[in-house]
């Protein structure tokens, strides 16, 4: 399961090729009861209407219902649409 996630649908023509967070690996604070803890998905990422890359600073996690994970440095996501080749 890929922790990025958007909503909405880009500009037609175009498509979402990626959604990286920068830093790549965010700290956070989470629950001692969670050991495994590998991700965290993010805020869903509104892409409606776009035709080009963008940034969002300050972007937020979404963890699961009833757990509180909070990052410990900021960060932003990266989001890179690209013009859909003709079928």
């Amino acid at each position: 399961m890929t922790p990025y996630s958007f909503e909405g649908t880009p500009r037609q023509g175009f498509e979402v090729e990626a959604i990286t967070t920068i830093p790549k690996r965010i700290k956070v604070r989470a629950p001692a009861n969670l050991k495994d803890l590998d991700r965290v998905p993010i805020r869903r990422v509104p892409v409606a209407g776009r035709d080009d890359s963008f940034s969002l600073p300050s972007w937020q996690l979404d963890p699961p219902a009833g757990l509180k994970i909070q990052p410990l440095e900021p960060f932003r996501v990266e989001v890179k649409l690209t013009l859909r080749p003709a079928v």
